[in-house]
């Protein structure tokens, strides 16, 4: 079964109560990006996806526009959200109407679920397109109890027979438009499941996929760090660049022993299942043309990063120096990489320098390499770091 014309309702008009910060969790910054880009990009970097369409706060609509267009999103389309959040995803629902025929399907997904994959995405729109409707879930990781109105308990369900509701879900567009049609402003105050709704109001039974545990959502401020872990382990590739062959695999080995994906520049090894290298390693000898080389790499970086695929998280460019004898060498070089700091921010990459002295400091040098890729510290690029 072929998929195409699949369209996205993403409600994103929420105040983020729980998250207990002035910003709306969807808004909140994940290494330095709003959240809720990671989402987007998620749906709009496959092909069958024609359109994405984000509910957004009155207040918030210029603020992603202007996020769409920085980020180069084209299948994108912003409207206004309402109070309660099945009002705003009929609201979403209906700019679709121009858009879908009846039995395209239209998926629902939540805004700060940023770690959709492209299998479950797939596996929801197909199973829509069949049963016209569909949902995903996970088993109960804890039991679910219902207290009396004295407050003890009066009711313990069976984990065995019930499953926690996730997102993404899918429908047939008929399904879901005449399902919002008919729903009681009851509903529409205080329903929170889409696939009732589908059932209630369409008669329409959903098909149910489990999910992987990749589908959670960003609730409390603890999950924004929780899931720039996640960011951090699956996102971040590594193209090294270094003759010296036991510094190379003692970096290799540290590098992976975080869970970054290797690539080798020296060995031809390129795109590793079609993942793209976020971050640059260059270990460069110091000679007479040691700036050459770093202005060299520098060009070349940029380049791949404007030729390539659009990359959310900061691509990082570490250039690791051997050995620079005097101290006019040092000022040269803290000079250059001030002057590459300017360059790279307008392109919204971080370039760093690392400088040791000798074998004997190899360990250290391993240690701070890994750590400087690890946090990605906007505040440090530009910096040249000298291991002690």
């Amino acid at each position: 079964m072929d998929l195409e014309n699949v369209c996205v309702v993403l409600p994103a008009g929420g105040c983020g109560v729980r998250m207990e910060m002035d910003t709306p969790k969807q808004y909140c910054k994940v290494l330095n990006r709003p959240l809720i880009l990671y989402t987007i990009h998620s749906f709009h970097r496959l092909s069958w996806i024609k359109m994405i369409v984000v509910v957004v706060d009155v207040s918030y609509l210029e603020f992603m526009q202007n996020l769409l267009t920085k980020y180069k999103f084209t299948k994108v389309k912003i409207v206004t959200g309402s109070p309660t959040r099945h009002r705003s995803i009929y609201n979403g629902v209906k700019a679709l109407e121009t858009v879908c025929k009846p039995d395209d399907v239209v998926i629902i997904h939540d805004a700060v679920r940023m770690f959709t994959d492209e299998q479950t995405i797939t596996q929801i729109a197909m199973a829509a397109k069949e049963h016209k409707a569909s949902g995903v879930y996970r088993p109960l990781i804890s039991t679910v109890i219902a207290p009396d109105s004295d407050g003890f308990l009066e009711e313990s369900l069976d984990r065995n027979r019930y499953r926690a509701s996730e997102m993404p879900q899918g429908f047939h567009y008929s399904v879901i438009s005449a399902a919002y049609q008919k729903t009681t402003d009851y509903d529409f105050d205080y329903g929170t499941e889409c696939l009732l709704l589908a059932s209630k109001y369409s008669g329409v039974k959903a098909r149910l996929v489990e999910g992987s545990s990749n589908l959670w959502k960003v609730t409390h401020k603890k999950d924004i760090f929780a899931a720039e872990g996640v960011l951090k382990e699956s996102d971040i590739s590594v193209c090294l660049n270094c003759e010296d062959i036991h510094l190379r695999e003692s970096l290799m080995k540290q590098l992976q022993h975080k869970k970054f994906k290797i690539h080798g520049l020296q060995e031809g090894q390129n795109k590793e299942n079609n993942v793209e290298p976020s971050v640059f390693i260059h270990v460069l000898d110091c000679n007479e043309h040691l700036t050459q080389h770093m202005v060299a790499c520098s060009d070349e970086f940029i380049s791949h990063c404007d030729n390539s695929a659009c990359y959310l998280l900061d691509r990082v460019l570490l250039l690791v120096v051997r050995e620079i004898p005097c101290e006019s060498n040092h000022l040269t070089i803290i000079r250059l990489m001030q002057n590459l700091k300017k360059i790279h921010q307008d392109k919204e990459t971080l370039v760093y320098c690392v400088v040791y002295q000798d074998e004997t400091q190899i360990e250290q040098l391993i240690e701070m390499v890994t750590s400087v890729v690890w946090n990605r510290d906007p505040v440090l690029s530009g910096q040249v770091l000298f291991v002690s």
